[in-house]
């Protein structure tokens, strides 16, 4: 278990990978529309080709289809709440509180029954 928290310590900011994938995913597109990788869709059999988005025209594609791209998203509003919802609940300190009493409530045996169903569902 130390190891994982080691790992999980040695991880950078979220918001730094997020922009850290947001950049390898402009640099993937530009050599993906260099190379001319293009797919056809499944349903409509239409050929899609790769477009680089560190072109001008590109640039303006992510400036102005960002608010699309977002609102016609249809998990994002679910998402959203959700972690808002998180977010008050651990700053008020409700996650903290139902952790505890749930571990408080715990039965001594309860970690070996739960280690237990764990090894056998593998």
């Amino acid at each position: 278990m130390q190891s994982v928290e080691n790992i999980g310590n040695r991880l950078p900011d979220p918001v730094t990978i997020f922009i850290v994938l947001c950049f390898t995913i402009v640099i993937l597109s530009a050599i993906a529309s260099v190379m001319g990788v293009s797919v056809t869709h499944p349903a409509t059999q239409e050929t899609i080709e790769a477009i680089s988005i560190l072109t001008p025209d590109g640039i303006r594609r992510i400036v102005s289809k960002a608010v699309t791209n977002f609102v016609s998203f249809p998990p994002l509003g679910t998402v959203l709440v959700a972690v808002l919802g998180f977010g008050v609940a651990e700053y008020t300190g409700f996650i903290a509180a139902i952790l505890r009493q749930g571990v408080l409530i715990a039965p001594a045996q309860c970690p070996g029954i739960f280690h237990g169903s764990i090894c056998c569902l593998f």
